[in-house]
């Protein structure tokens, strides 16, 4: 890197040592605390402890993020053991967990209750998209959540809580840079405002920001390069806007995803190929109290999307295609005593899509027209019942879809926790139906069924150590599979795909210190019989996932204003293409290349208040400047994508209306 930035990054770390001097007992007292076993309510949407909740959950906080210098949503995930990241076509970056593919709709994420999965393909975009200084909270459940949640929840659920407006209730700003040793790495700004009233509340928190995703040299699997830096760019913006009054909410979320890269399929292209994503999502919601244990909530959400939105005609992934989505639920939450919950919901939705891309006339080839739709009705309950001896949740989810008839996904778990033991046994299943653009190029696509056994159990050592391991085993059956052809979409069922393995974590936490370390083995063998995410040379792993992976976070609070992270990643070796992949002239086909393993090293200074409600952070990231690749984890080409490039960051937060 250049001078600068090195000299910045030394002069803020000088600090070190008064602020050290500032601890005195006073501010002892005030030092961060965490809890180690927080209340979630993803898993099953009724409030648990997290050891004793019906899912394996993780639980990031709003300060844990800004402690470890988050630039990106993909920073925060990718410490989550079962979360990994990975390349699609175009540049996308997509997202794995436990070891599958979960990048085509098998991953649902929520923010403010909104689904964030493009209703296309179901993808998530991954990448310099989302902003991390407005999150409070995530909760992450790895396993099935389509009992209450269906659609996109067949792996597992990211649920991203904003800051509300008793959260902020002010006015603050935030800005962030990063730099490269020859460029900007990317520049964002965020604003947040909200204000509480007697009878509401209002919030409005905006984002806008502009990356390079990398500066070094790509080269496809044909021997063609270049340069990233000035040829793959993301430019991010996104409006959140919450009110409420009395028991009335309504949420709107407007996200513009703008990004382009030379990187298409499996060659570089000559130009820069646009890929856009643009969607607005609104819900309004009504909560009714009936006497003291009955409450029913009407909702309705709208979803409008253009994804994958490429304007630039006879280009590759050239795509004008407008999806819509329009929900209607009533959800039941009844409290019969303390220890018995029954929760029960029924919803509709219609979704359909348009295309509007004149070039390619009848894109959808299963009714040789433009327009395709199809209905979904759908009820499940669940019921919850927490006693001495165990808490246990029972329930599923029944679907009618008006193109693949019904299905029913049921749900077990038997939980407890103790005073130092905690342990859970679960068995759910899930259902996902073909999204728009599956049914629109293959009349015979069928949906994919999971079944999915997970135990976990752990032990708090103390209070402040904690450690938990889970075992689980994953089975899809008939999994739709993305199909590459000639440039060209198609999907396919496959017999079966899946995956087993261990996950543990170890966490520390107190006044002081806030330490996780967790790792993660993952196994294929037996149970994947997609031959586009199989590797020859290794029939325990699939194209693009390590067997091992390993994360350790360490965050010191020297005094409540001043914190040091440090963050170690590991990532086992893996197969992915790239240029000088052995090809075989019988089949003419390549043969993926062993990736050697590689350990990411961060490193984040924050100090808050250093000047009447200023905070300021600096950090370097990938200090060992190691390889680190996006891989792409099917037979589709695609050279390994270099990513998480050597970089310093710079963030300022600012507070600068108060209303408290």
């Amino acid at each position: 890197m250049k001078a600068t930035p090195y000299l910045l990054f030394v002069l803020l770390a000088l600090l070190t040592p008064n602020a050290m001097a500032q601890l005195d007992s006073s501010s002892t007292d005030a030092l961060l605390s965490f809890d180690l076993d927080q209340l979630v309510t993803t898993p099953s949407k009724v409030k648990f402890s997290q050891n004793e909740s019906p899912g394996i959950v993780s639980v990031i906080t709003e300060k844990e993020i800004k402690a470890i210098g988050a630039n990106d949503l993909i920073d925060v995930l990718k410490l989550v053991p079962g979360i990994s990241f990975h390349a699609d076509v175009n540049g996308i970056v997509g997202i794995g967990m436990r070891g599958i593919w979960g990048h085509e709709g098998k991953v649902l994420m929520l923010i403010d209750g909104q689904e964030m999965n493009e209703l296309l393909y179901g993808n998530l975009a991954f990448g310099g998209h989302y902003d991390v200084t407005q999150i409070k909270r995530i909760e992450v459940v790895r396993g099935p959540g389509s009992s209450v949640y269906g659609g996109f929840s067949e792996l597992g659920v990211i649920n991203i809580i904003t800051k509300s407006a008793e959260d902020i209730h002010g006015v603050e700003a935030n800005s962030s840079v990063g730099f490269f040793n020859d460029s900007y790495a990317h520049r964002n700004v965020s604003v947040r405002a909200g204000k509480v009233y007697e009878n509401g509340s209002i919030s409005i928190l905006g984002f806008a920001g502009q990356s390079h995703k990398s500066n070094q040299m790509y080269t496809d699997i044909y021997g063609k390069s270049t340069n990233l830096k000035n040829n793959a760019f993301t430019d991010p913006m996104n409006l959140n806007i919450g009110l409420n009054y009395k028991k009335l909410n309504a949420k709107l979320i407007l996200d513009a995803y703008n990004t382009g890269s030379r990187i298409t399929y499996d060659t570089v292209e000559n130009q820069t190929i646009p890929a856009r994503f643009k969607s607005l999502n609104a819900e309004v919601n009504y909560k009714f109290k009936v006497g003291t244990k009955l409450s029913i909530t009407p909702k309705i959400q709208y979803l409008h999307q253009l994804p994958w939105n490429n304007p630039l005609p006879y280009t590759s992934g050239n795509l004008n295609i407008l999806t819509k989505k329009i929900l209607g639920n009533v959800e039941f939450d009844y409290n019969y005593s303390r220890q018995l919950n029954v929760l029960a919901g029924i919803e509709s939705f219609e979704q359909f899509a348009q295309n509007r891309e004149v070039t390619k006339p009848n894109l959808f080839t299963t009714v040789n027209a433009d327009f395709i739709r199809n209905f979904t009705g759908a009820a499940y309950v669940q019921g919850t019942l927490k006693n001495n001896i165990a808490n246990f949740t029972l329930g599923g989810r029944y679907l009618y879809n008006n193109l693949f008839g019904t299905a029913f996904s049921p749900r077990v778990a038997v939980t407890k926790a103790f005073e130092d033991v905690h342990f859970k046994l679960l068995y759910s299943e899930a259902f996902k139906a073909p999204t728009l653009m599956n049914m629109g190029l293959n009349k015979d696509i069928k949906p994919e069924k999971t079944q999915v056994l997970e135990f976990e159990s752990g032990y708090k050592i103390n209070a402040v150590f904690d450690v938990s391991v889970n075992v689980f085993s994953i089975l899809i059956k008939d999994p739709i599979v993305y199909l590459p052809i000639d440039g060209n979409d198609y999907f396919e069922n496959y017999n079966q795909t899946g995956s087993m393995g261990v996950e543990g974590a170890l966490r520390i936490k107190n006044h002081r210190w806030n330490v996780n370390l967790n790792y993660a083995y993952y196994n294929s063998a037996g149970l994947n019989n997609v031959d586009n995410y199989a590797i020859s040379q290794n029939t325990n792993s699939v194209l693009g996932f390590a067997n091992h992976t390993a994360n350790v976070n360490a965050i010191f609070n020297a005094t409540s204003n001043f914190s040091i992270s440090n963050t170690l990643s590991f990532v086992g070796e893996r197969y992915g293409y790239q240029f000088g992949s052995v090809y075989n002239e019988v089949d003419s086909t390549y043969a993926p290349a062993k990736l050697n393993p590689t350990l990411q090293w961060n490193i984040f200074i924050n100090k808050k208040d250093l000047w009447k409600g200023l905070d300021v952070g600096i950090g370097l990231s990938n200090i060992l400047n190691q390889k680190i690749y996006f891989v792409q984890p099917y037979d589709g080409l695609n050279a390994i994508y270099p990513a998480f490039n050597p970089m310093l960051t710079i963030k300022l937060a600012y507070r600068f209306v108060d209303f408290k």
